[in-house]
């Protein structure tokens, strides 16, 4: 993931104007993100915030650019991606039932403004956005909300969940406490490790990509459920 979104722009755009237009609307975003719910921001948040963003962003170039160059996908397409992905948490209340709803109406007004884009393009980041809505099996499965809607919804909810394959164990394992704290409203202590260890083996087993694009990229499950189970107490909790 070390391309930046710069360099990724120069190999997906159609037109010089569609190009800064897109790339001023991604960077506008992520400032705002960061303004809101990063460390110095208004309303800081321990996983929703800047960096997931950005990392959910480099994730689905490396999905897009991928299925692009299969001619799955073509370039105004990987654009909407980029923009679904910027705008997938763009609203985050923690709790709240309509963050995506929220989040994608956010992302169909900066479109707007913008000027270039289709209705149907707007419609489809937002079908995206909503896509990434997820919730508890009774098994303790996550459940995302992107089956039936596409493609490029289905790349966008395997790029909220990347580490879920794609990250180290420490990357993974700390995002893994901070969505927890941030959750609960609360440091984790030791006593959290025993169950929040078994829920995340728990989700890592039942947890499938929709993509072969993710499978094949994002292909460490093993090696993190390793790592949650075998790494001591102290190591887990030095995050």
């Amino acid at each position: 993931m070390d391309e930046t979104i710069e360099e990724a722009f120069e190999k997906v755009v159609t037109s010089k104007e569609r190009e800064e237009v897109v790339f001023v609307s991604l960077a506008k975003a992520l400032a705002q993100i960061e303004d809101k719910y990063g460390p110095k921001g208004l309303e800081p948040r321990k996983y929703h915030n800047g960096e997931h963003t950005r990392e959910v962003l480099r994730a689905a170039w490396l999905l897009g650019n991928k299925a692009r160059a299969q001619d799955k996908i073509n370039d105004q397409e990987l654009q909407l991606l980029l923009i679904g992905a910027v705008f997938h948490d763009f609203v985050h209340e923690v709790g709240a039932p309509n963050n995506e709803e929220n989040s994608a109406a956010a992302a169909a007004e900066a479109m707007s403004e913008a000027g270039v884009f289709s209705e149907q393009e707007i419609e489809t980041v937002k079908d995206m956005i909503a896509g990434t809505k997820v919730s508890r099996t009774p098994e303790g499965a996550i459940k995302q909300s992107a089956d039936g809607r596409g493609l490029l919804a289905q790349f966008l909810a395997d790029a909220d969940l990347w580490k879920f394959g794609g990250a180290s164990p420490e990357s993974f394992w700390a995002s893994s406490v901070q969505y927890f704290e941030e959750t609960e409203g609360r440091s984790a202590t030791t006593d959290d490790l025993p169950n929040l260890r078994q829920q995340l083996v728990v989700m890592l087993d039942m947890h499938d990509y929709y993509t072969d694009e993710a499978r094949q990229l994002f292909a460490s499950k093993e090696v993190l459920k390793q790592h949650i189970l075998k790494a001591p107490a102290n190591i887990l909790l030095a995050v």
